[in-house]
């Protein structure tokens, strides 16, 4: 009983962990999508 317990905990722990990764990274990548466009911008205004 107490193996199922951990591995129920470890399970759930498992897809906590990667359901953060996955938001981490989609915030990282918007994050630069947002500077490349910032500096896209500046670099046309310059042209």
């Amino acid at each position: 009983m107490n193996g199922d317990i951990y591995s129920i905990l470890y399970q759930g722990l498992s897809k906590a962990y990667k359901a953060v990764d996955n938001l981490k990274v989609q915030t990282y990548w918007q994050i630069g999508e947002r500077i490349a466009r910032e500096e896209l911008k500046h670099k046309e205004g310059a042209d």
